[in-house]
């Protein structure tokens, strides 16, 4: 990406778009800190593949996290079922894992839908009260026969998004929005609106390295737009196409995003999220895979030249062999 854009979209933040507020979602530390967290949706695919119910290794999926080294999870709202809340909550306080972000996803531009989806964020968020959760990464779902959203639908899904924001601010947390690959096709329309038309101070954003990158698109190039409001990055590396079983060299270039982060002092959330599908070849239990994820992490993202690394976790006992 060339340094003229970088320069531009950057005196972008300072002077605003779109009616945005100046001041920026979170104060920057102005040295790059990243805090890596591990995405929980894995076990939702590891209980798929074991033809298990997640509650049936929900102990499992907590102590082979933090046994991997993850000291921050991204916890998915299935987690909090009313069959397995108690149990979750059990196993927090158990264990030494900080649920600092909880993902969920619903419609919102419907009204009708919307209120609904807003009122059940309200109350998982309510749920967490008391476990040092910071933000709800919200994922809008996409319309039921795939096409894109129209113009009408963009306004409201965006009020409404202003609105969660609100809502979770006096819940004392804040708001991320997260994007499926729909998001960000005809160069991130949906995307892009939503970060024009939502307040700069109730609204940050996650950005999916693999969407954006299965889409066509350059994710330095939205890393950058996102500017600021950029609070976690979903990670993980396809090789040709298919997803590995941990994360490590693949088709996207990590270490070009590493370097970005670190001339923008990133401070945000860089989350782990493995998927498999049945390309995936694999080859390592799942707490290997987490753990041999941690270390390309610290490998890749820990570094900070002139300085001590950011720590991407404690030693573990998996080693590569």
């Amino acid at each position: 990406m060339k340094l003229a854009s970088v320069g531009h979209t950057r005196r972008q933040w300072l002077f605003g778009m779109a009616g945005a507020a100046l001041a920026s979602s979170q104060p920057r530390n102005r040295i790059y800190n990243p805090q890596l967290a591990a995405h929980m949706s894995l076990w939702l695919e590891e209980a798929e593949f074991r033809n298990q119910h997640l509650g049936d290794i929900l102990e499992e999926a907590f102590l082979s996290t933090e046994h991997a080294g993850f000291r921050r999870i991204e916890l998915t709202s299935e987690f909090l079922s009313p069959d397995l809340r108690v149990r979750t909550q059990r196993m927090l306080g158990r264990t030494k894992l900080q649920p600092a972000v909880l993902f969920t996803y619903g419609p919102l531009y419907e009204r009708a839908a919307a209120d609904a989806s807003r009122a059940e964020v309200v109350e998982i968020a309510r749920q967490m009260e008391g476990f040092d959760t910071r933000f709800v990464n919200f994922s809008p779902a996409p319309r039921a026969d795939g096409r894109p959203k129209t113009a009408e639908e963009l306004e409201t899904q965006a009020y409404q998004l202003n609105l969660m924001g609100q809502d979770l601010t006096k819940a004392g947390m804040g708001l991320m929005v997260h994007h499926d690959q729909n998001a960000m096709e005809d160069n991130a329309r949906e995307w892009r609106y939503t970060r024009a038309h939502t307040e700069t101070g109730l609204v940050s954003f996650c950005l999916d390295v693999d969407w954006v990158t299965r889409a066509g698109l350059n994710p330095l190039a939205l890393i950058d737009t996102a500017g600021a409001r950029l609070r976690n990055l979903h990670l993980r590396n396809p090789r040709m196409g298919d997803y590995q079983e941990l994360l490590r060299d693949g088709d996207i270039n990590m270490l070009a995003i590493s370097r970005f982060l670190r001339d923008s002092s990133y401070d945000g959330f860089l989350t782990v999220e493995l998927l498999y599908d049945q390309n995936t070849r694999r080859q390592y239990p799942v707490t290997e895979a987490l753990s041999l994820s941690r270390w390309y992490m610290q490998e890749v993202f820990g570094s900070r030249p002139g300085n001590p690394p950011v720590d991407m976790g404690p030693h573990v006992r998996e080693r590569k062999s």
